[in-house]
């Protein structure tokens, strides 16, 4: 059993000279709340709210941001999928989780959609942006919207619909892509990637989301053949291995994929494998090199030893010319550099590195509605 909820805790970086800061940076706690859920995995800074996603009973919170000093509140709304009641009734252990790693819903991150930037109409009113959450549990990718305007409570969440998924597959992270108007999830169980065109416009609106008899909302597969459905906002283009094609991908316990990162350039998509213990690189095809049809698309480049065991999580420093992989169960980080022109990864340095959670690159600009996976989460959890 996963006890008691997760956490999130808000601190600041103390500079160098700063009273008490040693090492030339010191962190000072500014205050921590409740995730709301247990098993917190990930985090998304939106405006004045921070979308918080527990795993284990798969419930996703909205806690409000103080515009004066970037602190996490308190929650002021959250929402949990349809049948993680379970947890609450069967009380299952990590055994019963790992064992059926699909009887119970598992929502698993919240990434906004990067198209919004030009404000989407939809009548006399700009529609907010997208937030797509894959569940693993139940093969489906749900998508939000963040109300900040709702005056009881200071916010809220809007479920809009779910795309159904190939079963089985189980969903975890994603990925837009910037420019095609496409998605990339990986799927931990069966160790697969999957490409889905994105179409919001199939969504109903904020406010007829919000005002759906009951809260029922469509749930549309994202076979083509359900195309022009209503709801039909993704819509499945290729699934392909993240694993070599020598290597049984069918038992999760063998490998399952962990983390999924676009290159900055959009040419490239990396996946790590945790099992196979290596990083899975496809580039990604272009409108002029392949046809618009196959824009998107992936086709397979290398894949790499991660360099230890477990590649939990990894990242590209701000160049792109450099991956850092962070294997969990070695203890190590390793330093990879990486061929803008083919994808190729070769080892460049080691480092210790107690049981690394999570890997992030510092940008030299910091985006609004940056996504940040909490390092919250135990691996019974992920």
């Amino acid at each position: 059993e996963v006890k008691g909820p997760g956490f999130v805790s808000t601190a600041a970086a103390a500079p160098a000279g700063h009273e008490g800061a040693t090492g030339g940076v010191q962190l000072k706690e500014l205050g921590r709340v409740s995730a709301g859920g247990r098993s917190t995995c990930y985090l998304n800074l939106h405006g004045d709210h921070m979308a918080v996603v527990n795993y284990w009973d798969s419930i996703v919170s909205l806690l409000s941001i103080s515009p004066l000093d970037g602190v996490a509140g308190s929650c002021v709304d959250r929402h949990m999928q349809p049948g993680a009641e379970y947890v609450f009734e069967a009380n299952p252990d990590r055994v019963e989780h790992w064992t059926h790693r699909q009887r119970w819903p598992h929502t698993h991150c919240f990434v906004t959609e990067p198209y919004s930037s030009s404000k989407r109409q939809t009548g006399p009113e700009c529609e907010l942006p997208v937030h797509l959450v894959p569940d693993l549990g139940q093969d489906t990718i749900w998508a939000y919207r963040i109300d900040a305007t709702a005056t009881q409570g200071g916010g809220r969440l809007v479920l809009l619909g779910g795309a159904k998924l190939e079963e089985k597959q189980g969903p975890r992270h994603l990925v837009f892509h910037p420019e095609h108007k496409t998605c990339y999830v990986i799927n931990e169980l069966k160790s697969t990637v999957s490409t889905l065109r994105f179409r919001p416009e199939k969504l109903p609106t904020t406010h007829q989301a919000a005002a759906a008899p009951g809260g029922q909302v469509p749930v549309v597969s994202a076979d083509p053949v359900h195309a022009e459905k209503p709801g039909a906002f993704l819509v499945h283009a290729e699934t392909l291995r993240t694993l070599p094609a020598d290597f049984e991908s069918n038992d999760h316990h063998k490998s399952h994929a962990s983390e999924i990162r676009l290159h900055p350039s959009g040419k490239f998509l990396l996946i790590a494998n945790r099992g196979h213990d290596s990083i899975c690189v496809f580039a990604v095809k272009s409108a002029a090199a392949q046809g618009e049809d196959e824009e998107g698309l992936l086709e397979l480049a290398h894949i790499t030893p991660s360099g230890g065991e477990c590649p939990r999580n990894f990242n590209f420093d701000a160049s792109g010319r450099f991956v850092v992989v962070g294997n969990q169960n070695s203890n190590n980080l390793t330093v990879f550099s990486f061929d803008l022109g083919t994808g190729a990864m070769q080892v460049v340095d080691t480092k210790h590195q107690p049981s690394p959670n999570f890997v992030y690159s510092l940008p030299h600009d910091e985006p609004e509605g940056r996504d940040l996976e909490a390092s919250l989460g135990s691996e019974e959890g992920a």
